[in-house]
């Protein structure tokens, strides 16, 4: 018990890069896969192949894979990025792909007949689209989007592999050089679950607040 508490402190530690992780994320997450989503349904050809080869290379292209084309293959284009930020590039890139089907699929499931009737009153596309079409699509967006943001942040467990000090990697050093790999391990599990949780708890919240009464 007395080794809990000695590496405890370390495991937070790597816990709260891994939140960090999420964060940036997120807000990555919400804002290409909202861009890939609007240029999958543009009245522009090329607008919709580019937003369609992106989505399904980045969907077809293992997480590992994206992570070490950044980290290692770019610098030698002499693009260098911290390795917090390639983490966050890599997994932005990948999960927004996702995101970008899920809102597609939420704004395609409105009434056509209400983006006609905003526009008819004179709207302009982006307040159509704010006003009637994102607002009335969120319900059908929130739940897979929830899901999409816990497998985000298990996700970010694959950051390791290009040596950011997550949760994972800090524990796997631990693990490695102490050999208690049964703790170790069973500890990292109870932190990931005590991180996904709330975000389930907080998305049926809000997915409340945004049904219609």
């Amino acid at each position: 018990m007395d080794y809990v508490f000695v590496i405890l402190p370390h495991l937070l530690n790597g816990a709260l890069v891994t939140l960090q992780l999420m964060a940036a994320c997120v807000i990555g997450i919400l804002a290409v896969g909202l861009l890939a989503s609007l240029g999958k349904v543009s009245p522009w050809w090329i607008v919709r192949f580019i937003a369609s080869i992106y989505i399904d290379l980045a969907r077809a292209i293992p997480l590992l894979v994206q992570l070490f084309l950044i980290y290692y293959s770019l610098p030698h284009f002499g693009i260098s990025l911290p390795v917090f930020w390639a983490g966050v590039l890599g997994l932005v890139l990948h999960y927004a792909a996702y995101e970008a089907e899920i809102i597609r699929g939420g704004l395609q499931s409105i009434d056509r007949g209400q983006v006609e009737a905003g526009v008819a009153l004179g709207m302009p596309p982006v307040t159509v689209l704010r006003r009637i079409t994102i607002r009335q699509a969120l319900k059908v967006i929130l739940p897979p989007t929830t899901s999409l943001f816990a497998s985000t942040l298990k996700g970010t467990a694959q950051v390791a592999v290009i040596a950011l000090p997550e949760l994972l990697r800090t524990g796997a050093n631990l693990a490695l050089s102490s050999g208690e790999f049964f703790i170790i391990y069973g500890l990292i599990a109870l932190i990931y679950l005590c991180m996904t949780y709330p975000i389930s708890r907080a998305a049926r919240a809000l997915e409340h607040r945004v049904s219609p009464q």
